[in-house]
């Protein structure tokens, strides 16, 4: 009877156990962080972007690329997330309505910062090209007022 006990209350531990027990993920990426980027002084939010909407972010630059945080999500308008949006510079500086070529972007959710990524391509202006080459991939967090690059291109 004692012996009968003491396995049933071991399988009950195990299964509470395994249960409870999540098994890690490790993660794996080549990528390194290339950049900080620091908020460009006197930015001017972007009409193409939410128009004075979203006029409540910080704007980076970053070798053809304008990077901007944002606390209004451009695609939905709310404002209970902060997002980065990156562009080519050249479609901000035009006289378009719009914005011409790739646009990145991401929003964060709860305790998770910011975070765009994508693939370089031949699409992207050539000034960042010469520093991260096609195909590979680059991404853009959050980190209060800076925004870390990272890029998995090999050196």
């Amino acid at each position: 009877m004692g012996a009968s006990l003491v396995a049933v209350a071991g399988v009950a531990a195990g299964l509470a156990f395994a249960a409870t027990w999540v098994m890690p993920i490790a993660v794996h990426t080549d990528a390194r962080q290339i950049a900080t980027l620091t908020p460009v002084q006197g930015f001017e939010w972007p009409s193409q972007l939410l128009g004075n909407a979203g006029k409540n972010g910080n704007g980076y630059e970053f070798h053809g690329l304008t990077v901007i945080s944002t606390e209004t999500d451009i695609f939905s308008g709310h404002t209970d997330r902060t997002c980065l949006v990156a562009v080519p510079s050249a479609s901000l500086h035009s006289d378009s309505a719009g914005i011409t070529g790739p646009l990145v972007y991401g929003c964060g959710a709860g305790t998770f910062p910011a975070t765009a990524q994508t693939v370089v391509t031949k699409e992207m202006p050539q000034e960042l090209r010469d520093v991260v080459p096609v195909g590979s991939a680059l991404q853009f967090i959050l980190d209060g007022d800076r925004v870390g690059v990272y890029s998995d291109a090999k050196q």
